[in-house]
């Protein structure tokens, strides 16, 4: 096939150019596929995994740096004055690697370091961690294609459209040779012997991964020196794009709606017009780099069109911040709304002025990142923090009414779960009174600010245990109540029947846990989140079942609670597995 020729040699030039970013992305990815499913856990020697585990994500960011190092000696080779041995050249690309090291590095660090402690703020740092990594991530890739594009003496648009063509005909290589080994592995296992104790599928589809896949994505982005197919041509100049203006011609159709009717829009119209803008940016940009002549003028007025749609965005946005204040989601409309009116502003300068400067895109994303996440009193724990607090601080002050402590509740949960370290540092200045006033609401007035009905899930880490002080292991599966019906719960819950094959072992209290796993589904840290396993990660005694001279313990290895929300917070189905130790030879 002629597509799979011209993957090969641009496979082949990819490999030459980026030799060193390849082979270290292959090398952790061998790590991963090794350590895959944890297979040194609770062994002699448990360290293996370890070292490999740190190995990959060391690996994977001196990959991503030494890309970037590639992309910027490529382009810079050209220029007579640049020297690779040159003492500061070296230096930079040595920082520029360990940048990358680092990145990476710290997020799994740190969930390596406080993963199994009782850090209150523990969430906040991982979260926080996961943020550095994004920023870090975004500039690193963000630079690597500037510099692609550079070295590709193409406009901006042109590079994207056939970039972006690269890369799906790379992608439908590496498709084909992940869904080829996939199909003789399964006719391997069905056939030969069966490979799912040891994870083979997963373990060569992740080979795969750095063997195919990551020089494919590295070969499309970098090698543009090829023409744009016709088919290509058509699909980004046209198909695209006429299903891009239909739904231009929709959203006009609603403001004459709105306008005519007076009414306000509706809520999901911003999430519909920015995932329209998300995907149309792309496709405009794309098809004025390879549209023929009579479409240039036609495409390049397109864009100009989404700009009263940002006027029904900012309407949408600020009917719903006014109503209740900034939440996560709220904060990244209005930074997309931002974000939005700058592209616009440069796109509109490139207009006038004819020059190529749409490439500042980039810049605007990785600049953005930071500002939405790292920039102090501007980010959005800081701004999450600062809208809603305003409703508590209102509330305090009055205490007027049911409305105002409903309001002041849902705020004080927003910044629990959405504040970060800002919310966090307000919370601290709040009195235990003060927030034992505004959490009365969902106790005792009402809970419409929750759904009626519960469901938490929470699954306990896996760690070893020291059974040589029991002589008896039974495998728990016990069901109570109905997980569909609303029944009441055929047991109490500071007395729940612990059972193994008709046998009842001992008797289980859950009442102080299933109180604290109601609590952190009201939080909406209900379903198999770290709260939720730290809540059951401990052994449990049972009282007396039928052994009476015995004693018993009970290991929860995964706990479901169904309920509804009343007065009681009434649990209508429990479901428990686990593993009772049970030592009957007492002294």
């Amino acid at each position: 096939m002629k597509i799979i020729e011209k993957v090969k040699d641009l496979f082949k030039d990819a490999i030459k150019e980026h030799r060193l970013s390849l082979i270290v992305f292959f090398i952790a990815t061998l790590c991963w596929a090794i350590n895959y499913d944890n297979p040194f856990f609770s062994t002699p020697v448990e360290i293996i995994g370890t070292i490999l585990d740190g190995a990959f994500q060391v690996l994977t960011g001196a990959a991503y740096g030494l890309l970037l190092c590639e992309a910027i000696h490529l382009y810079k080779k050209d220029n007579d004055n640049y020297v690779l041995k040159n003492t500061f050249t070296i230096v930079k690309y040595g920082l520029i690697v360990l940048a990358g090291i680092a990145v990476v590095f710290q997020n799994w660090v740190l969930g390596k370091v406080y993963g199994d402690s009782d850090l209150d703020n523990l969430f906040l740092y991982i979260d926080f961690s996961s943020e550095i990594l994004f920023c870090g991530l975004v500039t690193i890739f963000g630079i690597t294609i500037f510099y692609f594009y550079k070295r590709s003496k193409e406009t901006f648009e042109t590079y994207l459209a056939k970039a972006f063509c690269g890369i799906m005909k790379a992608e439908l290589v590496y498709g084909i040779i992940a869904i080829g080994m996939l199909l003789i592995i399964w006719a391997f296992d069905t056939l030969i012997i069966d490979t799912y104790s040891i994870g083979l599928i997963e373990r060569v589809e992740i080979i795969i991964l750095g063997l195919v896949q990551f020089p494919c994505v590295v070969a499309g982005l970098s090698k543009t020196e090829g023409s744009i197919g016709k088919f290509a041509k058509v699909v980004l100049s046209y198909v695209f794009t006429i299903m891009t203006a239909i739904a231009f011609v929709i959203i006009y159709i609603y403001i004459i709606k709105i306008l005519v009717t007076w009414s306000f829009p509706s809520n999901q119209v911003f999430t519909i017009l920015a995932s329209l803008f998300c995907t149309g940016v792309i496709i405009w940009t794309m098809a004025q780099g390879c549209c023929d002549e009579a479409l240039v003028k036609p495409l390049k007025i397109m864009p100009l069109l989404f700009i009263p749609f940002i006027i029904l965005q900012i309407m949408c946005l600020a009917m719903r911040v006014s109503d209740h204040g900034f939440t996560q989601n709220r904060y990244f409309g209005m930074a997309l709304i931002i974000a939005e009116i700058i592209y616009f502003l440069v796109y509109i300068t490139s207009l006038i002025k004819k020059k190529n400067i749409t490439y500042f895109c980039l810049f605007i994303i990785i600049i953005g990142s930071y500002i939405v996440y790292l920039v102090p009193c501007v980010n959005v724990d800081s701004v999450v923090t600062f809208s809603q607090k305003k409703v508590i601080e209102a509330y305090i002050s009055n205490m007027d009414s049911d409305e105002a402590q409903k309001e002041a509740n849902e705020a004080l949960s927003t910044i629990k779960t959405e504040g970060g370290f800002a919310g966090q540092r307000y919370l601290k200045t709040l009195t235990k009174e003060q927030k034992d006033k505004i959490e009365d609401y969902e106790d005792g007035i009402s809970n419409s600010s929750y759904e009626d009905y519960f469901a938490v899930d929470a699954n306990a880490k896996i760690v070893p245990y020291d059974i040589s002080d029991y002589d008896k292991l039974y495998i728990i599966d016990n069901d109570f109540g109905s997980e569909y019906d609303s029944d009441k719960l055929d047991c109490e819950i500071n007395k729940i029947p612990i059972a193994s094959e008709g046998k009842t072992l001992g008797y289980l209290d859950l009442t102080d846990e299933i109180a604290l796993l109601i609590k952190l589904d009201k939080e909406g840290e209900g379903y198999n989140t770290e709260k939720t396993s730290k809540v059951i990660g401990k052994t449990f005694e049972l009282s007396s079942g039928e052994n009476y001279d015995s004693d018993t313990i009970l290991i929860i290895k995964s706990l479901s609670i169904n309920g509804y929300y009343d007065e009681n917070s009434t649990v209508d189905y429990i479901h428990i597995e686990g593993y009772v130790l049970e030592n009957n030879n007492l002294d």
